[in-house]
C-alpha cells in the first residue's frame, strides 16, 4: 500500500474514531480501566502502527498499562484495529445508553467529574 493511501486511511479512521469517542464522552458511566486501555491500543494501532522502542519503566505504570496494551495488538492490520475500535465504543455506548434507559439516567457526563 503506497505512502499517501495510508495516510488517508490514517485521516479517515481518525475521524470515525473521534465522532464515535464523542459519543463516549457524553455517557454518564466511565468505561472501565481495562475498556479504556483496549481502545487506546486499537486506536494507537490504527493510526501509528506497531508499537516501536522500549517499555517506557521510568514514566510510571499508567505509560507501562498503555505500551503493554499497544504491544498486545502488535501485527493487527490498521484499518483493522481502526474498525474494532469503533465496533467497541459503539457497543459500549449502546450498552450503557440501554442501562440508563432502563434506571431513569444520571445526567450527562457525571464520570467526568470523577
Amino acid at each position: 500500500m503506497g505512502e499517501r493511501m495510508h495516510e488517508e486511511i490514517g485521516t479517515m479512521l481518525k475521524r470515525k474514531f473521534e465522532r464515535a469517542s464523542k459519543r463516549v464522552w457524553n455517557l454518564t458511566e466511565k468505561p472501565s480501566n481495562g475498556t479504556l486501555l483496549r481502545l487506546y491500543a486499537l486506536y494507537k494501532q490504527a493510526t501509528e502502527g506497531d508499537v516501536g522502542g522500549r517499555k517506557p519503566y521510568s514514566k510510571g505504570q499508567k505509560e507501562i498499562a498503555k505500551w503493554n496494551a499497544w504491544f498486545g495488538v502488535k501485527g493487527t492490520a490498521s484499518k483493522i484495529a481502526g474498525r474494532i475500535a469503533a465496533i467497541h465504543l459503539l457497543h459500549f455506548a449502546t450498552c450503557i445508553s440501554a442501562k440508563l434507559a432502563r434506571h431513569g439516567g444520571l445526567g450527562r457526563r457525571a464520570w467526568k467529574a470523577g
